[in-house]
C-alpha cells in the first residue's frame, strides 16, 4: 500500500466548501459596495460621510470560518499520515498513528536542557515525523516557519511564502481551537479617491479596518478652499468586507485571506504529490476575490 494523496486533497476540498458557504453568507461577494450620506460644516471646508444600515453577519459565520481553518490544518495532518502509510507500506504501528501530524513549529523547537540547550532540535527527533525517511523529514523541516525565517524574507521567494502560510494557518487555527471563535465584524476596506478635488487643497481621512456599525462615520474630506457644492455629490460609496483581529492591531480580511491560505496549502501539498499515484488537479478556480461593481473615481 503506497498511501493516498486523495485524503489530504479531500480535506482541503472541505475547506473550499466552507469558503463558498462563507461567501454565500456575505451575499456572494468578498467585498460589498455601500452607499454613504454626508454632512457638511457651514464653511464648506469639511464633509463627513456616514454609512447606512449595516446588517448583522450570519450567526454561524464565525463557526464556519473555524471549520474552514480546521480543515486547512487537517489537510496537512492527513498528508503527514499518508506519508507514514507510504513509508510503512500500509502497516502503520499504533504509536505512529497516535503521534503522526504535520508539525508547524512557531516559535522554533529548541533543546531546553543539557549541553545542547538552545540549539534547534533536528527533525529526526520530532515525534510527529521522526519515523519518516530522511527525504520526507527534510522536506517538512525546510517548510517550517522558524527555519531561516525571521519575518523579513523576500516575499518573492516561494519558500518564504510557504513558510508564512504555515505560520498563519497555525496561528489562526490555534486561536479558534483553543480560545474561542474568531470575532468577525464588518470592516471598511476601500474608499473612492476623488482626484478632481485636488485644486481645492483636498485631504481625505478614511477609517480602514475599523469595525463598522450602522450609521458609522467612514470618511472625512477637508479642504483649504471651499469647493463648488455640486462637486460634493460625487462620493460613490465605500467597499466593506468581513474582518477578524486575531491579535491586537492585526486586522485580516477574512474571505480573500482564507482563499489565499487554501491556495497556498494546496501548493504545499502538491510538493509531495510525487510520493503518491497521480491524482486529478485541485480545482481552485473560484477562490479569487470578488466584489460588487468596483470603486472608481
Amino acid at each position: 500500500m503506497s498511501g493516498s494523496f486523495d485524503a489530504p486533497i479531500a480535506k482541503l476540498n472541505r475547506a473550499v466548501q466552507h469558503y463558498r458557504t462563507l461567501k454565500e453568507m456575505h451575499g456572494g461577494f468578498d467585498r460589498k459596495r455601500r452607499a454613504v450620506t454626508f454632512e457638511a460644516e457651514p464653511d464648506g471646508l469639511q464633509y463627513r460621510f456616514y454609512i447606512g444600515q449595516v446588517e448583522p453577519l450570519h450567526p454561524d459565520f464565525a463557526f464556519v470560518l473555524g471549520d474552514a481553518l480546521h480543515n486547512v490544518r487537517a489537510a496537512l495532518d492527513y498528508l503527514a499520515f499518508q506519508l507514514h502509510v507510504r513509508h510503512f507500506r500500509g502497516q502503520v504501528p499504533d504509536d505512529v498513528v497516535e503521534a503522526s501530524m504535520f508539525p508547524i513549529h512557531d516559535p522554533p523547537w529548541r533543546y531546553r536542557n543539557g549541553r545542547k540547550k538552545g540549539q534547534l532540535v533536528p527533525s529526526s527527533e520530532w515525534n510527529a515525523i521522526r519515523r519518516l525517511g530522511p527525504r520526507d523529514r527534510a522536506a517538512i523541516e525546510w517548510l517550517q516557519p522558524d527555519h531561516r525565517w525571521d519575518g523579513r524574507g523576500n516575499p518573492r521567494q516561494e519558500i518564504h511564502r510557504y513558510r508564512k502560510i504555515l505560520e498563519d494557518v497555525h496561528r489562526l487555527d490555534i486561536v479558534d481551537k483553543h480560545r474561542e471563535a474568531h470575532l468577525v465584524r464588518a470592516v471598511l476596506m476601500a474608499v473612492a479617491q476623488p482626484r478632481h478635488l485636488a485644486d481645492y487643497g483636498f485631504r481625505q481621512n478614511p477609517r480602514f479596518g475599523v469595525a463598522l456599525e450602522s450609521n458609522a462615520k467612514v470618511d472625512t474630506w477637508t479642504f483649504a478652499i471651499r469647493p463648488p457644492a455640486p462637486n460634493m455629490q460625487t462620493h460613490i460609496g465605500v467597499l466593506t468586507a468581513v474582518g477578524i483581529e486575531p491579535s491586537e492591531g492585526d486586522r485580516i480580511e477574512v474571505l480573500p485571506y482564507l482563499g489565499g491560505l487554501i491556495v497556498g496549502v494546496s501548493r504545499i501539498l502538491y510538493r509531495f504529490a510525487n510520493r503518491f499515484p497521480p491524482v486529478l488537479p485541485f480545482d481552485i478556480t473560484d477562490l479569487d476575490v470578488t466584489e460588487e461593481p468596483p470603486l472608481t473615481a
